[in-house]
C-alpha cells in the first residue's frame, strides 16, 4: 500500500469517527428536546408532599459497548432498580423511584420491596435493589429536574 493510499484510509477513518460523534450528539440533543416536558426550577416542593427517590442513570442509560458488564442492563427496569447505596429507612418510605438521565425523568416505578445485594465482584459494601411496578402516569415522566440533581450524587431523596 502506498503512502497516498494509507493517508486516504486514515482520512476516511477520521471522517467516519467525526461523523459518528456528530450523529451521537444530534441523537442525544433530539432526545433531550423531545423528553423535556416541564422544566422544574423550584426546590423539592415540585413533588408536593410525595415521597420520591431519584436515581441518576448516567452510567446505565446509554451504556458504551466497552463499559463494565455491571452497567449493561437489558431494559429500563433493570437500569433503575439495582445496585444503589442508600439509606434503608429512607427508601422504604419512598412512594416512587424516578430514573433520571441528564436531568430528565425517563422512568417511574412504585417500589414494593427493597433488599440488600452483596457481591464483592461488583462493588465493595452492600448495595440495595428494589422490586416494583412501572408507573405510566405522566405526572413525572419527561420532567426536567436538572436543577434538583446537580452534582455527582447518584441518589437523591425528596420528602423521604
Amino acid at each position: 500500500e502506498s503512502r497516498a493510499e494509507q493517508a486516504k484510509t486514515v482520512c476516511s477513518a477520521l471522517f467516519l469517527c467525526i461523523f459518528s460523534l456528530f450523529l451521537s450528539y444530534a441523537a442525544n440533543k433530539d432526545f433531550m428536546e423531545t423528553n423535556k416536558k416541564n422544566v422544574v426550577h423550584a426546590s423539592a416542593d415540585c413533588f408536593g408532599g410525595t415521597r420520591v427517590l431519584v436515581v441518576k442513570l448516567d452510567k446505565t442509560y446509554q451504556c458504551a459497548p466497552d463499559a463494565p458488564e455491571v452497567y449493561k442492563r437489558p431494559d429500563m427496569y433493570e437500569k433503575v432498580r439495582k445496585y444503589w447505596r442508600v439509606s434503608v429507612k429512607r427508601v422504604e418510605r419512598a412512594m416512587y423511584v424516578l430514573g433520571v438521565f441528564k436531568g430528565v425523568v425517563v422512568a417511574v416505578y412504585k417500589p414494593k420491596r427493597w433488599y440488600p445485594v452483596e457481591d464483592a465482584k461488583l462493588f465493595s459494601g452492600v448495595r440495595y435493589a428494589f422490586e416494583g411496578d412501572p408507573v405510566n402516569d405522566p405526572a413525572f415522566l419527561g420532567w426536567d429536574i436538572s436543577p434538583l440533581v446537580k452534582g455527582q450524587l447518584p441518589v437523591r431523596y425528596f420528602n423521604c
